[in-house]
């Protein structure tokens, strides 16, 4: 992998932590404003199958992902990886 590649995934890879980072430390809100607009544009029923809980979920995936790719960035870089 060349280093224009390795730093697009290292970068590609701290994106998902951070959006990882803000689903989960602000589920909350998140999910409340959603239902909103869910509501709003008259999903009731998918509204209510929304909680914060997975919201958390899809940011433990995002961390993985992140993880993924930052390690496979950082291991490109640093010349493991050929």
């Amino acid at each position: 992998m060349s280093t224009a590649g390795a730093v697009f995934f290292c970068c590609v890879g701290s994106g998902f932590l951070v959006a990882a980072w803000i689903l989960i430390t602000k589920s909350r809100p998140i999910a409340g404003w959603w239902k909103n607009n869910l509501v709003t544009m008259g999903y009731q029923d998918r509204a209510e199958r929304l909680t914060p809980g997975t919201l958390k979920g899809f940011g433990v995936f995002f961390v993985l992902w992140g993880l993924l790719a930052v390690s496979l960035g950082a291991a490109s870089l640093l010349g493991v990886l050929h």
